[in-house]
C-alpha cells in the first residue's frame, strides 16, 4: 500500500526510534497528495513538534480497522506552511508492510520498585495490560499463576499494582518475571505522560 491511497479519516500514529527506545505519539491527516501526506502540526505538550535537521528515524503506523498495522519506515518528514499555516509534509517511495508489534506499547522504566513481603525490585518495563520486572537469582522466586503486589514511585507519584506472573526468564544472577495485569485510568495517564516526556526530548 502507498501512501497517498491513505485517507483524511484513516488513523495513523507517528514512530520515533530513540536510542533503543520506540515512542509513538497520534498524528492526524489534513490532506491527501500525489506525493503523500499532509499532517496536521504533531503537537507534544503543547508545542509543536518540528522536524527540522532531524537525523532520528520516524515511521508512520497505520492501525487498520480490520487487520494487522501497516508501517511505512524511515519516512521523509519535514514543517512546511502553506496558505500561510504550519504543517507537517510526510513522504516515503517504499510500499507499507505488515507490522507486528506487541499490542500494547512497552514503556522502558528500569527503576527501582518493591513486592510487599519480598523486598527490592527493579521495574523493568510497564504497558497498559502488563508489567516485566527483575529479581535477584539468590532471593525467594515465584511461579508462573503467582498473583503480586508491586509498588514504585515515578515523577512525584506513588504507584501499586497487583499482577500475574505469566513469563519467566531466567540468565545467570537474576530472574527476569512477565506480569499480566489489569488496565487503570492511573496506569495509562503515567504511560501516556511519560512518553510524551520522552519525546520532547526527540
Amino acid at each position: 500500500m502507498k501512501l497517498n491511497q491513505l485517507t483524511n479519516e484513516s488513523e495513523i500514529q507517528l514512530e520515533f526510534s530513540v536510542g533503543k527506545e520506540k515512542l509513538y505519539v497520534e498524528a492526524e491527516i489534513a490532506q491527501v497528495s500525489k506525493s503523500g501526506l499532509v499532517l496536521y502540526p504533531v503537537i507534544v505538550d503543547g508545542k509543536s513538534l518540528s522536524f527540522k535537521n532531524n537525523s532520528n528515524v520516524v515511521n508512520l503506523i497505520y492501525i487498520q480497522q480490520d487487520g494487522k498495522p501497516l508501517i511505512w519506515k524511515n519516512i521523509a518528514i519535514s514543517n512546511a506552511l502553506l496558505n500561510g499555516k504550519p504543517y507537517v509534509l510526510v513522504r516515503s517511495l517504499e510500499d507499507s508492510r505488515e507490522y507486528n508489534r506487541r499490542h500494547n506499547y512497552r514503556l522502558p522504566l528500569d527503576i527501582k520498585g518493591s513486592i510487599l513481603g519480598y523486598g527490592d525490585i527493579i521495574i523493568h518495563d510497564i504497558s497498559n495490560g502488563g508489567i516485566a520486572f527483575y529479581m535477584d537469582k539468590m532471593g525467594k522466586g515465584f511461579s508462573i499463576g503467582q498473583k503480586v503486589n508491586l509498588g514504585f514511585s515515578a515523577r512525584n507519584n506513588n504507584y501499586t499494582i497487583s499482577a500475574t506472573v505469566a513469563r519467566i526468564v531466567e540468565s545467570e544472577h537474576r530472574v527476569l518475571y512477565g506480569c499480566t495485569m489489569m488496565s487503570t485510568p492511573l496506569i495509562d495517564q503515567f504511560i501516556t505522560e511519560e512518553q510524551r516526556i520522552r519525546i520532547k526530548g526527540f
